[in-house]
């Protein structure tokens, strides 16, 4: 499961620092094809959005029920700067509607 496979949701759980739910978006791909790449988290956090605001979030996780939630995407290669803009408006986006966007780096391993 990754940034590619929109239909999918890479993992989930609750943040015990926040007590937030977190949907993890796995991005493995490197920014060779800027255009491309955006286009995938575009529609993997656009799924997961629908996820969220769908009663599925809470049937697949019942824990969830009145949790705010947080959108983490761990990437495998550093965003550009000429990215940062988009994504930061993104996160700006998903903030009207009470998700947070995390940006960060996959654990060594992954």
């Amino acid at each position: 499961m990754t940034v590619e496979n929109e239909t999918q949701i890479d993992a989930m759980g609750i943040e015990p620092a926040t007590g937030n739910v977190v949907l993890m978006i796995s991005d493995h791909l490197d920014w060779s094809e800027t255009p491309t790449h955006l286009e995938a988290i575009e529609a993997k956090v656009n799924a997961y959005l629908a996820f969220v605001q769908s009663p599925q979030l809470v049937e697949a996780n019942p824990d969830a029920r009145n949790r705010k939630v947080k959108i983490a995407i761990y990437q495998a290669h550093p965003e550009p700067e000429e990215v940062k803009p988009i994504l930061n408006k993104l996160a700006r986006q998903l903030g009207f509607v009470g998700i947070e966007l995390w940006r960060g780096a996959l654990p060594p391993g992954y």
